[in-house]
């Protein structure tokens, strides 16, 4: 058996997921996705996620902010039990993500110093 594991960057940076034809076991995949491919994401599963900043990008598409902010924030229904959300303590719109107690929740800041 063996113990190696590989690291892949895909999505928005790095290789488009879909190219990607490694074995999907026993390796490690971390995902940069926008709220396009958030939106359409019905089968996503995670064990850890975050959202370092948000900026209003795509109104074209979700109309208001609030709907934008609300999308990205869906990322963190993708996260499996016992799994990691990475919060940004800045990030004044936390309170909308749910009180989802199946997740270890942890702090993130480049401003505050967190304990």
């Amino acid at each position: 058996m063996n113990s190696k594991k590989n690291a892949y960057l895909l999505g928005n940076y790095g290789k488009p997921v879909l190219s990607h034809n490694q074995h999907l076991e026993n390796n490690f995949y971390i995902l940069e996705l926008s709220s396009y491919q958030i939106e359409y994401s019905k089968f996503l599963k995670t064990h850890a996620c975050a959202i370092l900043n948000i900026t209003p990008d795509h109104l074209e598409r979700h109309k208001t902010f609030s709907n934008y902010i609300n999308i990205k924030l869906k990322i963190f229904n993708s996260l499996l039990p016992k799994s990691f959300g990475f919060l940004n303590k800045n990030f004044q719109y936390l309170s909308r993500i749910g009180k989802n107690s199946n997740i270890i929740k942890v702090s993130i800041s480049k401003i505050y110093l967190l304990k």
